[in-house]
């Protein structure tokens, strides 16, 4: 079975989530070979989309050859033979020739081929019929107008999206924020949203699933395939090859406006070979598939690197352990004396999973410094509450990873919490927080979310929203504003209404509990924080750290780490370039960098560069071929590219290249220089532009951890930075295979059977 076709712009949900046992595929696989030979399968519904559970119905669409229609008799046998299977969930098969058009759309948005069909008699490419883009598309058909007066906007600007990439949507509420003059054009999901201006910059892509309400820039054209004659994908990766997009920019740098631009017509006048649909779509989802798997890799990577540099922050910025530890010497537990419950809170019917067990037991529920907690809740709510926690989305699962065990400061959150009559995503309950996710497809939901989170708010809670996306792509900025939510002032001290059975424990007070003095560093630390951070730590870890600060050069550090210099911690060299006019200096096997090899990059791995050098030419760099794992930086023009070479290098003299054979390892010295590029941009001197020189860079201060706490940081980054460095190798063969096969399969010379 084949990777589903998913929206590749606004969902990051897992392509593998059909829940079918390896037997209950293999006893599908069986039947649909038996009754239905030669016909096309796809799976679409729940099962594709990230919505169901084992039982869930399993949906099908029939694809006889040529797409003509699968005999009823046929597929009246296949239906039966299913039925008298053994598969444990229903299996409902529809003719897609009997199915309406528009549903057509909405399949192709998500399914899963489950058999292939037998080989159609297709045409051959030299008789693909050349249309121009006019012919087989609509382009601009729809312009909102203010009149409309939607509650709330999302747009989407020419600078967003790069490569079928977006990096930001906008939402506006009219009347409260200003609303660009170019938020003007209307768009349907699956369309192709292409920038006029600039073309060589690539900002286009395809809208799979847009939020509610969005318009996009005037500076757009945006191109839909006519039903029946194109596929919108397949035009999205015509309009993506390298010979078109120089051919449109080519006629921008000919126009007469103040910048290069090109016209929807100059769009319309684009010759097109169409294949027919069929293998229209068998293109785009060939295409598709190879570009999922890129972008998934770069998410893949944002995260590990958020991870990584996380744990830096803690441990060598924050200094948290050190903190916590120093938390539970200087001060003992509070000795407030639990608060006896009031009558008025009903009787526990069960909270958590530990709550409900201790009632069973017999045991006094949990306790915390406030007193007991007993939170009953109505047995509906509960078991609505537990089918929600067994079908959570991958945006719940991926936030729930951060804030399960007291992960966040020490601060408990809970899942799938009933509160009155809703049930939200995740609470802080001790603090009054409520998160929920949105999938961007609520436009139905406006009205009755602004009254849930007001039935919320009334009740003293405050609640945040995050889109699904927020979560995939920024999850540590998310994570960074619930903490700086729930750390922030103490919720209000609202009555609880009587429809609430849930008993919140007061705000503890700054001064109770607190470790450490201001001069330490740790008067923001409680016991109770203290505690629930060491418990989130190995412990043999834990106990390589000090349990105090003391005075250095650079203020309060860890006892017993040292403070020193970067340049006397790693070497420090430059580059050259040979000369150009030498052609025996000149493409060499020898990687040559410069900074415009990391200005690209998504991850700081550097696997290949631009140009190469002889043997010759690497005898005229000063400072020779560098070794894997050196850490680059580029020091002008601008300073700030950072990478680390996973190949041996020779740079040019626009780095400062750190070779790391000393006390630190070259994860430590990235995520060190990530942290301090500011004072490094301070450190910077030059008429035309800033450039940070060796003699400058060198004597910038340093803090040395301890070598126990050096070691086991590079062991656990060492992991993190070993899946960044084995995604972006996978995403660079997947990167050449789909530039390869792009141009091949547009122009006919290769058909998706052969490859």
């Amino acid at each position: 079975m084949t990777e589903p076709h998913v929206g590749r712009l606004q969902d990051a949900r897992k392509t593998d989530g059909l829940h079918l046992s390896p037997r209950h595929r293999e006893k599908l696989a069986a039947l649909l070979r038996e009754h239905l030979p030669g016909v096309e399968v796809w799976a679409y519904g729940s099962r594709v989309n990230g919505r169901s559970h084992d039982g869930s119905d399993l949906d099908l669409v029939l694809r006889g050859p040529g797409l003509q229609a699968v005999p009823l008799e046929q597929l009246g046998d296949f239906t039966d033979a299913v039925r008298e299977s053994t598969l444990p969930f229903l299996v409902e098969a529809r003719d897609w020739t009997r199915l309406p058009a528009r549903f057509h759309a909405e399949v192709e948005r998500s399914y899963v081929v489950l058999q292939h069909g037998a080989a159609d008699a297709r045409p051959a490419a030299d008789e693909w019929p050349s249309v121009t883009l006019g012919d087989c598309a609509v382009i601009n058909d729809a312009t909102y107008s203010p009149k409309e007066a939607w509650p709330f906007i999302h747009y989407l600007d020419t600078g967003n999206v790069t490569d079928n990439r977006i990096a930001a949507i906008r939402r506006l509420v009219p009347g409260t924020d200003t609303i660009p003059s170019r938020a003007r054009r209307k768009v349907q999901p699956g369309d192709v949203v292409y920038s006029t201006v600039r073309p060589d910059q690539r900002h286009f892509g395809l809208l799979k699933d847009p939020p509610d309400n969005l318009l996009v820039s005037t500076a757009f054209a945006v191109i839909r395939g006519k039903a029946g004659v194109a596929h919108t994908d397949f035009l999205y990766w015509f309009l993506a090859q390298r010979h078109v997009v120089e051919h449109l920019h080519t006629i921008a740098e000919h126009s007469v406006s103040a910048y290069p631009s090109i016209r929807p017509d100059d769009l319309a006048r684009l010759e097109v070979r169409l294949p027919p649909l069929p293998e229209q779509r068998r293109i785009a989802h060939v295409l598709g598939t190879l570009d999922d798997k890129i972008a998934l890799n770069r998410r893949l990577n944002a995260t590990l690197e958020d991870m990584a540099r996380a744990l830096f922050k803690s441990w060598f910025v924050d200094f948290d352990p050190v903190h916590a530890k120093a938390a539970l010497k200087r001060h003992a537990p509070s000795h407030h004396s639990p608060r006896p419950l009031s009558p008025a809170v009903p009787e526990l019917v069960e909270g958590s999973k530990g709550e409900g067990e201790s009632a069973r037991q017999g045991r006094s529920p949990q306790s915390s410094r406030w007193g007991v907690v007993r939170r009953g809740y109505p047995r509906h709510a509960l078991t609505a509450a537990r089918t929600l926690r067994r079908n959570r989305t991958d945006a719940e699962g991926l936030l729930w990873h951060y804030l399960c065990n007291k992960q966040l400061d020490g601060y408990r959150f809970r899942r799938q919490q009933p509160i009155g009559p809703y049930i939200v995503d995740f609470a802080c309950l001790s603090r009054k927080v409520l998160i929920e996710l949105d999938s961007g497809q609520r436009a139905e939901q406006t009205s009755r979310d602004e009254k849930r989170d007001a039935f919320l708010r009334a009740r003293g809670y405050r609640v945040l929203r995050f889109w699904n996306t927020e979560v995939f792509e920024n999850c540590f900025g998310v994570l960074q504003r619930v903490w700086e939510t729930v750390a922030g002032d103490p919720p209000p001290q609202l009555p609880a209404p009587e429809d609430l059975a849930a008993a919140t424990p007061p705000h503890p007070s700054t001064g109770s509990g607190a470790g450490g003095s201001d001069e330490t560093g740790t008067a923001t630390w409680t016991v109770e924080r203290a505690r629930a951070y060491l418990d989130g730590m190995d412990p043999e870890v834990a106990a390589l750290f000090p349990d105090g600060l003391e005075k250095s050069p650079l203020g309060l550090v860890p006892k017993g780490w040292a403070v020193s210099t970067i340049g006397e911690e790693v070497e420090v060299v430059g580059g050259g370039t040979p000369d150009t006019k030498n052609p025996s200096f000149w493409n060499g096997p020898i990687h040559w960098a410069t900074p415009k090899d990391l200005s690209p990059l998504k991850s700081p791995v550097l696997l290949k560069t631009d140009r190469k050098i002889t043997e010759d030419g690497l005898a005229k760099v000063s400072s020779g071929l560098l070794p894997k794992r050196t850490l680059l930086l580029s020091s002008r023009a601008p300073i700030g590219y950072l990478a680390i070479t996973n190949i041996p290098v020779a740079v040019n003299q626009g780095f400062i290249a750190m070779k790391c054979r000393k006390r630190l390892s070259s994860i430590y010295t990235w995520l060190w220089t990530k942290m301090n590029l500011d004072i490094i941009l301070g450190n910077a001197n030059g008429s035309t532009f800033p450039e940070i020189s060796k003699k400058n860079f060198r004597p910038l201060p340093i803090i040395l951890p301890s070598k126990p706490v050096r070691l086991s940081f590079d062991k656990q980054a060492e992991a993190f930075f070993e899946c960044i460095v084995n995604n972006e190798q996978e995403s660079f063969s997947s990167t050449v295979l789909r530039d390869i096969l792009l141009p091949k399969l547009l122009s006919g010379d290769l058909l998706v059977r052969d490859v």
